[in-house]
Order: structure tokens, then C-alpha cells, then sequence
């Protein structure tokens, strides 16, 4: 898993780096996006691992971990960071509808590591579509009509369950639909938020006259306090 987070970055393995600055260099630009994806950083995007990286059963998916780092930066490089804020809740609730298409995705290409792409192109075409004003329940239809995704079913018939017995994934599932309900969300996006990634914001800004009493207190993510509210 460190050597695809490390290929992510196109380092060249087959230069000496004869003082280190490269590999210094390296490790700066993972850290850089390392922490947009979740930390207390004013650039972080706080992004929620059960919404982003786990399967709706509660299994850690290795070619979401690396999609969502990679997704992090091309919003970064095409400064669309904005764009993806202004629709984070809906794209939230999109993906966590999207467990069958990664799973197909990941199918396709028969690898962890080759489906990063695929599933960071996915990212992407859902949030064009909400930019383009798409209603969130007709963006997956519109996206699996796009010719990169034909290979893609939007719905896929659960295999039918004969024991009276619930299994353990079923138990998961369960568990994180009631905990994703009830879980706080940042109150400038609506996106679902993570505890290592929270700000405490003023809803009226310090410069505006706000004051630290409890009402002008709200909880947000670090990005969107410090950088997409300002």
C-alpha cells in the first residue's frame, strides 16, 4: 500500500538521489496531501474514511485510499476545490450509494492498483455533473452513459439470502447506515464530518463583530472555515 502511495506521486526510482532533496522533496508532497485528505491543517478537506474509503459493510477498500489522495490533489491542480465544496453533500450521498459501481470498477480491471484512476475519473464525473445542475438523483444515470463507464449497472440484484442469521458484513452495514444518520455534518457544506478533522467556526466572522459566545459557535471543516467561507 506505501509503494502505490508512493507511485502516486511519480517519483523516479531509477535516479540516485545522491543528498535527499528528492526524497525530502517527496515526502513534503505526500504530507501535503495526506493532510488535505483528513487533518486538523486550515487546507484539509476533512474528508470522512466511511464515506470515502470504506464499503458500506465497514471494509477498508486499499484503491479508494489512493483514489481519494489522488481525487484530493486534481481538485487541487484544477482548482476545483470550490466546486467540490459547493456540492459536498450531494456528492457524499451519491458515493455512499456507490458501493456496487466501485465494486464493479475494481472487478473490471481485476487489481487494487489499477482501478485508483478509474475510480478518481468516476469521482470526477459525478461532481461535472452536479456542476452542471444535474439533480443528484440523475447523475448516475448520466454518468454510466458516458462512454468510459457503458461497462457500468446501476443496479445489481442482491444474491438472495436464505439463512435467518445475520452476517457479520450485514451486521456492519447496518451499524454504519444508523451511525452515517445521526453523525454531525460541517455546517458551511453539509458534508459529513470527521472527528480528527473538525474547526470550531464563527458563524458571524471576528471581523463582521462576531464574538466567542456558544450562538456564533458552528462546527466545521478545516477548509471550509478557513479558506472557502473567506
Amino acid at each position: 500500500m506505501i509503494y502505490e502511495l508512493v507511485s502516486l506521486f511519480k517519483s523516479d526510482k531509477e535516479v540516485d538521489d545522491e543528498n535527499g532533496d528528492k526524497t525530502l522533496s517527496l515526502l513534503k508532497s505526500i504530507r501535503k496531501a495526506l493532510r488535505r485528505v483528513n487533518d486538523i491543517h486550515p487546507s484539509s478537506l476533512g474528508l470522512h474514511p466511511i464515506v470515502y474509503i470504506y464499503s458500506s459493510n465497514g471494509h477498508f477498500r486499499v484503491s479508494c485510499f489512493h483514489a481519494v489522495i489522488e481525487f484530493s490533489r486534481r481538485l487541487d491542480q484544477k482548482r476545483k476545490l470550490d466546486i467540490f465544496t459547493r456540492h459536498r453533500a450531494n456528492f457524499e450521498l451519491i458515493l455512499m450509494e456507490s458501493d456496487n459501481i466501485i465494486q464493479q470498477i475494481v472487478r473490471k480491471v481485476r487489481q487494487a492498483n489499477k482501478a485508483i484512476v478509474p475510480i478518481v475519473d468516476y469521482f470526477d464525473a459525478i461532481l461535472d455533473e452536479l456542476n452542471k445542475g444535474v439533480s443528484p438523483e440523475d447523475v448516475l444515470r448520466n454518468v454510466v452513459l458516458q462512454k468510459k463507464f457503458s461497462y457500468l449497472v446501476l443496479s445489481v440484484e442482491q444474491a438472495e439470502i436464505q439463512s435467518s442469521s445475520f452476517s457479520k458484513d450485514t451486521k456492519s452495514a447496518a451499524f454504519i447506515r444508523e451511525a452515517v444518520k445521526t453523525a454531525p455534518c460541517c455546517s458551511i457544506c453539509g458534508g459529513l464530518l470527521h472527528t480528527k478533522s473538525i474547526q470550531i467556526d464563527h458563524k458571524i466572522r471576528k471581523q463582521d463583530g462576531g464574538t466567542g459566545a456558544l450562538e456564533n459557535a458552528q462546527l466545521s471543516h478545516p477548509y471550509c472555515n478557513s479558506t472557502y467561507k473567506n
